[in-house]
């Protein structure tokens, strides 16, 4: 009935809480849900599936019910307004229902906030048994900015007086905007360009060194997530799990 206060209330709680989050540098993390006003565009806590996926339901549309679903914060407001005793969040939930109890409290009144179920979170960690090869040290130490100063490299594949250090000299000696300074920037160019030739096959071992290491650190990624769903478990790790957990909570 008003989606104004709905709007504002919401977006304001997700800045509120950002602030609230901040770390000590004063960098501000990434908001837990979408700002619902976004530019020229209103839109409302709901989304509304359609054939080709879920859209965000903007304000001043005819609104099907059922066709909508409320986004997260709501959908997790409204089950500790009337739906529970408890609510049980994982560590994401346990994380935007701070701003989700702020949003409440902003647009429906502190006597609604009041009313919400207590939340709490229970958490625990089991992962797939993905192995995944480490690099070897010198891989370890690749970097795309290792890989830009080898291909910059006028001295790659040579021996004798460091030229670079000789170009970029000339390069600060001859006056700025002028041809003498156009010509030691060329001459500098040219050497790195004879240079990726020489070296041609130092830089495919290092860029080939920099692939396998994001392959391996994307692998290492998968390997380490915690968030796959029960069904690709065991029921051995999951009946592990589950007897980690008793033992955690067993009285002493």
């Amino acid at each position: 009935s008003d989606p104004e206060a709905c709007i504002v209330a919401h977006d304001q709680a997700l800045d509120a809480d950002r602030r609230h989050r901040a770390g000590r540098d004063g960098r501000l993390p990434r908001p837990v849900a979408r700002p619902l006003r976004r530019g020229r565009s209103d839109e409302l806590p709901l989304w509304r599936f359609e054939r080709d996926g879920r859209r965000p339901v903007r304000r001043g549309e005819d609104v099907d019910p059922a066709t909508c679903r409320p986004r997260a914060l709501l959908a997790t407001a409204m089950a500790r307004l009337g739906a529970c005793d408890l609510f049980v969040h994982g560590l994401g939930g346990g994380l935007y229902d701070h701003a989700m109890e702020r949003w409440i409290g902003a647009w429906l009144g502190a006597d609604v906030a009041d009313t919400l179920a207590p939340a709490t979170v229970a958490s625990a960690t089991l992962r797939l048994p993905l192995a995944s090869r480490a690099p070897d040290a010198e891989g370890e130490r690749r970097t795309p900015e290792g890989l830009h100063r080898l291909r910059s490299d006028p001295d790659l594949g040579r021996s004798g007086p460091d030229r670079r250090a000789i170009l970029l000299a000339a390069i600060e000696a001859a006056p700025r905007g002028s041809r003498a300074r156009r010509a030691a920037y060329l001459e500098l160019r040219r050497e790195v360009d004879d240079a990726r030739r020489r070296g041609r096959d130092q830089i495919d071992r290092y860029r080939g060194d920099l692939d396998r290491l994001a392959e391996h650190r994307r692998r290492a990624e998968v390997a380490q997530d915690r968030t796959w769903a029960f069904p690709f478990f065991t029921m051995e790790a999951l009946t592990g799990l589950r007897r980690s957990v008793e033992v955690a909570f067993a009285p002493a």
